[in-house]
């Protein structure tokens, strides 16, 4: 706990299902010919190659909590219903963040610009996905350690921006998990930057918590 863990080089699988039907295929009845797939899963290679998946995670402690807020750290109060409810059972939260880089977004950038919006489209489908898969696998491997603890770590996950859980939140994700030194910047209306970067947080249980989220 309240150790900044990072991830330097986080390897995934390409979600390449997740990514076709971010695109609008249906790869079970979508008629693609053979080079016009093969095209597109060269596409889907290169993009997997330009990304560097970096993320980063700390576990604080719930030090109070009622129906309308939650406290971590003894110090940081966030004010949301819905978050309070999330987070009913829960001893821990682990905040998270994952970064594909800003090398992708120069890319994506760089095609718009050249007016190749169908290679576009197929990178930032792409870094979507393997952004949501880093945390994914930050989770999983948070799971796994956790079960040697007595404890669980809940299977869903929560952002600011969602719900009653302003987006002006994103400024705690920032600084608590040192955004700043991966080289993600913060927007004056919370916007991170590059683009393809997400946080969330997600609460630990004991294993024997009634009604928990279990993993």
């Amino acid at each position: 706990m309240h150790v900044l863990r990072d991830f330097p080089n986080i390897r995934v699988t390409v979600p390449t299902r997740k990514i076709y039907k971010r695109l609008g295929y249906k790869t079970d009845t979508t008629l693609l010919d053979q080079a016009a797939r093969s095209n597109l899963e060269n596409s889907i290679a290169e993009a997997r190659d330009i990304i560097v998946l970096k993320g980063r995670a700390l576990r604080l402690p719930i030090t109070k909590q009622d129906s309308h807020a939650i406290e971590l750290d003894s110090s940081l109060q966030l004010k949301s219903s819905k978050l309070a409810s999330f987070f009913s059972f829960c001893e821990e939260a682990l905040l998270m963040a994952a970064t594909c880089g800003p090398e992708i977004m120069h890319e994506i950038k760089a095609l718009t610009d050249h007016n190749n919006q169908t290679l576009a489209v197929v990178y930032d489908a792409v870094a979507s996905e393997l952004a949501d898969l880093a945390l994914d696998w930050i989770m999983e491997l948070y799971s796994r350690e956790l079960l040697h603890e007595g404890k669980n770590l809940m299977t869903r996950r929560y952002s600011a921006g969602y719900g009653d859980f302003k987006l002006e939140n994103q400024i705690y994700f920032y600084n608590l998990l040192q955004l700043d030194t991966l080289g993600v910047t913060l927007t004056n209306s919370y916007i991170l930057i590059p683009e393809k970067t997400v946080t969330a947080f997600t609460g630990i249980t004991a294993i024997s918590t009634e009604g928990g989220d279990q993993a």
